[in-house]
């Protein structure tokens, strides 16, 4: 069972760093079907597997939109019932945040954000109190990822709209929470996503010849944390 269940997760991995995300959630989806122990590993597969629900429903559209980020939810409030002493129900808070996001209800999203927002904070703290690598699972770096998707969507709105000061003010606002993710969470799921919303942003300000002032990023050290685990 050990064996089965470790396998498909390396699997799942495999899938997903090649980009195949429907046979990567189906390898997770085996990995459940395994035994896991300690429960706690449960959950974490489980967080994970949604995390990747929601870059497979980013990528897709109608109905294989609505299923994915419908399975996703379910999965996530499954995790829900351990309580907030667990690491994992402050990911699934945000993982179910970030699916309203996708479903179209902003408002929904950050209310549940802000309404949570005390919690999300406390396991980050917790989580950096044991070191800079246990952030890498704090729920906090999605959070800020979610918040600057919906700042850069706003700003794309009123971009078209042409009103062009709110858009840059929007866009500042999502470029602060991407780099927050990018410096303060390199090792965590979403920074690889934050990096590339950055260069996005920096296109179009760079377009629009709008004063830009960055952070310096150091792209070794960036990469390094990403395929640490890989390595």
């Amino acid at each position: 069972q050990r064996f089965y269940g470790e396998s498909a997760y390396k699997f799942a991995q495999m899938l997903q760093r090649a980009g195949d995300y429907p046979n990567a959630i189906q390898a997770f989806r085996y990995v459940l079907l395994s035994k896991l122990e300690p429960e706690d590993l449960e959950y974490q597969i489980k967080i994970e597997m949604c995390e990747l629900m929601i870059r497979a429903a980013v990528k897709s559209s109608g109905e294989a939109q609505k299923a994915l980020l419908d399975e996703a939810f379910k999965v996530a409030t499954s995790v829900q019932w351990v309580g907030p002493q667990s690491l994992w129900f402050w990911k699934s808070v945000v993982i179910v945040a970030h699916i309203e996001m996708l479903r179209g209800n902003k408002d929904g999203a950050r209310k549940i954000i802000m309404g949570k927002m005390e919690g999300l904070e406390e396991a980050d703290k917790l989580l950096g109190s044991q070191g800079r690598e246990s952030l890498k699972h704090s729920p906090l770096a999605e959070c800020r990822f979610l918040m600057g998707t919906m700042s850069e969507e706003n700003g794309n709105e009123l971009l078209a709209k042409n009103s062009v000061e709110e858009a840059r003010k929007s866009y500042r606002d999502a470029l602060f929470n991407y780099c927050v993710v990018i410096l303060k969470y390199p090792s965590s799921a979403w920074a690889m996503d934050a990096r590339k919303h950055v260069d996005g942003i920096t296109k179009i300000a760079k377009a629009r010849k709008w004063p830009l002032q960055l952070p310096v990023f150091d792209n070794s050290q960036f990469a390094a944390e990403q395929l640490k685990e890989a390595r």
